[in-house]
């Protein structure tokens, strides 16, 4: 049986990155989801730096370059 969670994931996946609302969904996604989901549905996201004294870790988007998004300390 296949997990739900993992088949509205991969829906999710297939929103056009283009559309202006999906910045502020995959925002959501960076801070709900564990970070190597993140990683493996949106391989688009690109980590340019890990904080490692604030656990915080800063990535952009190839859609959205001039967006960076904190992500908590998982």
């Amino acid at each position: 049986m296949a997990d739900p969670t993992i088949e509205l994931l991969e829906q999710c996946r297939r929103i056009p990155v283009t559309a202006p609302e999906t910045e502020a969904f995959h925002l959501w996604l960076l801070f709900h989801l564990d970070l190597i989901w993140v990683i493996r549905l949106f391989p688009w996201l690109r980590l340019v730096r890990v904080n490692k004294s604030m656990n915080e870790f800063l990535m952009f988007s190839a859609p959205f370059p001039d967006a960076i998004f904190p992500i908590p300390s998982l």
